[in-house]
């Protein structure tokens, strides 16, 4: 089990996957190399301690309404992370198309300024 564990760690993040007899419902990472994982193994949620060499079980939940509770919870978590994620898309997206602007409008300001003192030199003539 805690190959396979080392395996989803590595390759999880949020929104995790949620395929398989052992599902990763949330990770949070508490230090540097150290987080918490809630997974789902049958019946049971199980809150999992991970460090770089070591996986320890916190605690195992087995009671179906409070199983069913984290489950609902968790989910409402990973909706609330996507939308942030979407947000954060978004303004990155609007705040790149503003930079992009901003620099064409800046060359296009200089080009036409160096066109102009083209006409005035030649008018100077």
């Amino acid at each position: 089990m805690m190959l396979a564990l080392k395996f989803f760690y590595i390759k999880t993040s949020i929104p995790l996957t949620r395929q398989g007899a052992i599902k990763i419902l949330a990770k949070e990472y508490i230090e540097s190399k150290k987080s918490l994982y809630i997974v789902e193994f049958g019946e049971k949620i199980l809150l999992l301690g991970v460090t770089e060499d070591n996986i320890s079980k916190i605690t195992e939940v087995t009671e179906p309404e409070i199983v069913n509770r984290i489950k609902e919870n968790v989910d409402e978590f990973i909706r609330k992370e996507k939308l942030k994620n979407e947000t954060k898309f978004s303004e990155e997206l609007k705040k790149n198309y503003i930079n992009q602007t901003k620099s064409l409008v800046n060359k296009g300001n200089e080009l036409v300024k160096k066109i102009k003192d083209k006409f005035s030199k030649g008018n100077e003539k």
